[in-house]
């Protein structure tokens, strides 16, 4: 698992530093189940907030947590799981030795095996410190070029009007889900509520989410908690706020994941079971 801050001291009778692990679920296709989860501890022997006299804390509040996910994406060359999302104080993590229900459930092999143990080598952060801190500088560019074209089109936005997507009202209204509940809160609802349909109220999207969600909670609970989907959806919706990140298209989701895109084009998990 990962690391809390206060595990981030060396004490007397360990020289060793103390470190970062980045943890990253990496999908062989897109049938649940079938991935790794691959750990790798960092050398670093300070919290990220305090390089650089906390200069990287002006272009990213949160920068350790922000290197944990873009370590997640660059070792994994972007085929990491969408919906996992590491940070220092929690990491969902499949324990040896447990079983995978939805394994389980398609016949498969359910054993959560180990596939190979760590070498003990630890490299140090700087080596992928260059390329998260030109994504950080990137990302900033890129959320200062959005709000340069908001100004300059100010006409344009307060006279663009909210947008329905049939298939996404369908699935919020109509598609409670058995699976893929995460990929479909943060890569197609979340960004829908707030980019196309224009809600600003962060209650009334949580609540939008939460009912869809009850709903699937009835055909299989949520994972790894009811709780722990409910704080998800909050740091969601502020991301997709920030970034302005649109919903996946159909196309997208059918390329990507085609049980999900099938599970909505027939009308619903329900219709299956």
């Amino acid at each position: 698992m990962l690391t809390n801050r206060q595990s981030l001291t060396s004490s007397p009778r360990t020289p060793t530093p103390p470190l970062l692990i980045v943890v990253y679920a990496y999908k062989l296709s897109h049938i649940v189940g079938r991935g790794y989860h691959i750990i790798q501890p960092i050398w670093c022997t300070e919290p990220l907030e305090n390089i650089k006299n906390g200069q990287l804390t002006k272009l990213e509040p949160n920068p350790s947590n922000k290197f944990l996910q873009f370590a997640e994406r660059y070792l994994s060359l972007d085929k990491s799981d969408s919906s996992h999302n590491p940070a220092i104080k929690s990491c969902l993590l499949r324990v040896p030795g447990s079983k995978n229900s939805k394994c389980k459930d398609m016949e498969l092999d359910p054993e959560v095996k180990i596939i190979q143990k760590w070498n003990g080598h630890r490299p140090h952060y700087k080596l992928l410190f260059g390329r998260f801190y030109a994504d950080l500088v990137g990302k900033k560019n890129n959320n200062s070029n959005k709000k340069t074209t908001i100004t300059n089109s100010t006409t344009k936005t307060t006279t663009q009007q909210p947008t329905t997507i049939a298939w996404i009202e369908r699935l919020l209204q109509q598609t409670p889900l058995s699976d893929y509940r995460k990929h479909s809160r943060d890569l197609i609802i979340i960004p829908y509520l707030v980019v196309c349909k224009g809600l600003t109220d962060r209650d009334e999207i949580y609540d939008v989410v939460m009912n869809w969600a009850d709903k699937c909670n009835e055909l299989r609970k949520l994972e790894p908690s009811r709780r722990e989907f409910s704080i998800r959806i909050r740091s969601r919706i502020e991301e997709v706020m920030r970034d302005r990140i649109p919903p996946m298209t159909l196309d997208t989701l059918k390329q990507k994941c085609p049980e999900l895109y099938e599970t909505i084009r027939v009308g619903g998990a329900h219709n299956n079971r």
